[in-house]
């Protein structure tokens, strides 16, 4: 098994716990710099250079990011609508976005901040494809939503980003094993609090696979919802790639945030 399988795999289930707690995040953010060289000031320094907003801001499909909130699993969808540097700060992003919970869509706002960067060791494949450099950029975020609309609150949290630049020096989001067992990335892992009962509630994120969801996920090779977890806002997605059901499909693949 290659080192990079070993690591999505580590960070996919390392923590064994179906309700999420603050040691799980915080155990999840120490294994995501496992096998991973740190980068030094310096070579930080110059990553942070590089514009990250578009490997977040990712608008073509998002059928690929799933998400939870509750200890029961309820389905969230989530998407970052914009990220774009703030003047005078290489490291933090000003952000827009949405989320859905049950048919109900709200909108947030907030920042991410890259506190961390490392390098990963370029095998084959990553040759194949042109790569240069690979890594990861972790972080913390902060969105909040509307507070003059109901059941609205705040997301907080820990982030991790593979990313990878080119032969021609272009930073992209890195997707070149996409496909392979194991595959994720844009991993988003932490909390939402109410603003009215001040209730916090774990709620994660992430493309193809979701941080600290063993309750949640069931699959091997790719993510699957658990039986008991389909009454919770996972039957659409069930139905669409697992009974492959065309209406479902429909539903899975239009642009809810609109």
């Amino acid at each position: 098994m290659k080192k990079r399988t070993i690591i999505f795999i580590l960070l996919l289930f390392k923590v064994a716990a179906n309700s999420q707690t603050d040691s799980d995040r915080a155990e999840w953010a120490y294994t995501a710099f496992g096998g991973v060289q740190r980068s030094t000031a310096a070579e930080q320094k110059r990553i942070l250079q590089y514009n990250f907003g578009p490997l977040w801001a990712r608008l073509t499909d998002n059928t690929t990011v799933l998400g939870y909130i509750g200890d029961d699993f309820q389905r969230m969808r989530l998407v970052i609508l914009s990220a774009s540097k703030q003047p005078g700060h290489l490291d933090t992003y000003n952000v827009t976005g949405k989320s859905m919970v049950n048919g109900v869509v709200r909108s947030f706002t907030g920042t991410i901040t890259i506190t961390r960067t490392g390098t990963i060791p370029i095998e084959d494949d990553y040759k194949f494809a042109g790569v240069r450099r690979a890594g990861i950029a972790f972080g913390e975020y902060h969105f909040s939503e509307d507070k003059r609309l109901s059941n609205t609150g705040e997301f907080n949290g820990k982030f991790l980003t593979n990313w990878i630049v080119t032969r021609n020096g272009v930073l992209k989001y890195d997707e070149v094993m996409a496909g392979a067992d194991g595959y994720r990335n844009n991993q988003f892992a932490g909390t939402w609090t109410s603003y009215k009962t001040k209730t916090t509630k774990p709620a994660s994120w992430g493309d193809s696979r979701i941080p600290i969801s063993m309750g949640l996920d069931v699959g091997d090779g790719e993510f699957s919802p658990c039986e008991e977890c389909i009454a919770r806002g996972w039957k659409n997605y069930h139905d669409a790639y697992f009974k492959q059901d065309k209406r479902a499909m429909i539903v899975e693949s239009r642009r809810w945030w609109r």
